[in-house]
C-alpha cells in the first residue's frame, strides 16, 4: 500500500490510533469482565433504589426517561467500565454503551419459534447432553455484533441483562463438563439477517443445534433445506432428538460430510443459498477466511456467513496495521505501537493477506482512509480478488 504524506492524512491516521486505543481497551475491559463472571447484580434491591434516584435526573441520549429497569442497567454498566477511563471519556463510553444495551425478559424470546416448539428434556449419547442453560437475573452478556460509531473508530459491545431468570437450550459435552453450543440470545440475533434472506434451495455448512435449520424450514419461500456436518456425533444427536420435533421435517436433510471439501465440489447454482456457520467465533478467523475464499466463486449461489459483521471488524484491525505501517515507510521512522507483541501463526496468515489484498492500493486522500477501514468494503475487495488465503 502506498500513503501520500499530508498533513491531513497523518493527522487522520493518528487520531483513528487513539480512537481505536480506547475502542481495544472498552472491548478488553467489557468482554474480560462478562466472560469471568464479574458482572454479576450483588445487591438488587439496593440497585434497584439507586436506579429509581438515577431515573429522574437522567435521561437516555434520545431524551426519553430510563425505565427503572434500564436505569439499573446503565448503573451496572457504570460499573462495568469504572476506572477504565477519564472521567470525560468514561461518560462518552459509558453513554455509548447504554445506547447499545438492553434488558430483557422471558416474553422476549417467548415466540421465537424453536425456544417454543423445540424441547431439550436431558436427552443424552455419548459424551454429548440435551439440557438447558440458566441466565440469572441481571447476569451480563453479549446480545449481538459490536455497533459501529459512524463518527469514531470506536467499536461499541452490545450488552444485555435479564430481569428474570432465562433459560436456553443447550448440549453440554460431560467429560469437560462444559457448554458445546447453545441458542442464546447472541445465537438468535446475530442469525436474523441470515434467516430472513433464506429463499429456494437452502444449503447450510454445520448443523449446530438445527437452529438455522428449523427457523428457515418454516418459510413459505423455501424449498428445501440440506445440512452438511462432519461429526457422526452432532448427526445423532440431531437426527434422533431434534429433528423429529421439525414441523417442516421432510424439508430437511443431512448429509455427513467436511463442509471446505463439499463447498469445493459444489456446482454454482445448485443451491439458491449458502449458510457457513463452521467457526466457534470471532477467534477462528482462519476457517472464516477459508470458506470465505472458497466461496467467492459462486455467482448464482448466494453466500451468507454467521458473524461476517465481526469478522470485518477484526479484518479491519489488520488493514489498520498495514496503513500504519505503509505509513511507517513513507515517512521512514519506526512506529512503536505496531512493533508490539507477537502474533500467532494463523493472525500472521491473515495479516499477510490484507498485506497482497491491498499491496496495489493507494491512499491520496482522507476519505480512502475511511474507505479502507470500512469493514463492508474490506469483504468486497475480498470478494473481487482471486488470492488464495
Amino acid at each position: 500500500m502506498k500513503i501520500q504524506i499530508t498533513k491531513r492524512i497523518v493527522q487522520k491516521i493518528m487520531d483513528i490510533s487513539e480512537q481505536r486505543r480506547i475502542s481495544a481497551n472498552l472491548n478488553m475491559h467489557t468482554t474480560n469482565r462478562i466472560n469471568n463472571n464479574m458482572s454479576f447484580l450483588p445487591d438488587e434491591s439496593g440497585v434497584r433504589k439507586e436506579a429509581i434516584r438515577f431515573k429522574e435526573n437522567v435521561k437516555q441520549g434520545n431524551g426519553k426517561e430510563f425505565s427503572v429497569e434500564e436505569a439499573m442497567l446503565a448503573l451496572m454498566l457504570q460499573s462495568l467500565i469504572a476506572g477504565a477511563f477519564d472521567l470525560e471519556l468514561g461518560s462518552f463510553v459509558w453513554r455509548a454503551l447504554i445506547d447499545n444495551s438492553r434488558v430483557f425478559t422471558s416474553s422476549d424470546f417467548a415466540e421465537n419459534a424453536y425456544l417454543k416448539n423445540i424441547r431439550f428434556d436431558r436427552r443424552t449419547i455419548g459424551d454429548f447432553e440435551l439440557e438447558y442453560q440458566e441466565y440469572e437475573p441481571w447476569e451480563l452478556s453479549i446480545y449481538s455484533t459490536p455497533a459501529s460509531n459512524d463518527d469514531m473508530y470506536i467499536e461499541v459491545p452490545c450488552i444485555c441483562a435479564f430481569s428474570e431468570k432465562f433459560t436456553c437450550p443447550s448440549i453440554t459435552q460431560k467429560s469437560i463438563n462444559s457448554t458445546w453450543m447453545s441458542v442464546t440470545p447472541n445465537e438468535v440475533f446475530t442469525m436474523n439477517n441470515a434467516i430472513n434472506s433464506a429463499k429456494g434451495k437452502v444449503l447450510t455448512l454445520g448443523c449446530g443445534m438445527g437452529y438455522y435449520a428449523y427457523m428457515v424450514s418454516l418459510k413459505e419461500e423455501v424449498e428445501s433445506v440440506v445440512i452438511v456436518e462432519k461429526e457422526q456425533s452432532v448427526i445423532d444427536l440431531f437426527e434422533e432428538y431434534i429433528h423429529p420435533q421439525f414441523s417442516e421435517k421432510s424439508k430437511v436433510t443431512i448429509v455427513k460430510a467436511d463442509a471446505m471439501d463439499f463447498l469445493r465440489e459444489l456446482s454454482d447454482g445448485e443451491y439458491d443459498c449458502c449458510f457457513a456457520d463452521i467457526w466457534i467465533g470471532v477467534t477462528d478467523i482462519e476457517t472464516y477466511m477459508t470458506v470465505k475464499v472458497i466461496g467467492r466463486r459462486f455467482r448464482e449461489m448466494r453466500m451468507m456467513y454467521w458473524i461476517e459483521e465481526s469478522f470485518g471488524i477484526m479484518l479491519s484491525g489488520f488493514v489498520f496495521l498495514e496503513i500504519m505501517e505503509a505509513l511507517s515507510k513513507e515517512l521512514g521512522v519506526p512506529i512503536a505501537e505496531y512493533e508490539g507483541p507477537q502474533i500467532s501463526e494463523y493472525e500472521m496468515r491473515t495479516k499477510d493477506f490484507i498485506h497482497r489484498l491491498l499491496e496495489k492500493e493507494s491512499i491520496t486522500k482522507v476519505e480512502h482512509v475511511d474507505y479502507y477501514l470500512n469493514p463492508k468494503n474490506i469483504l468486497q475487495l475480498i470478494d473481487r480478488s482471486d488470492l488464495a488465503y
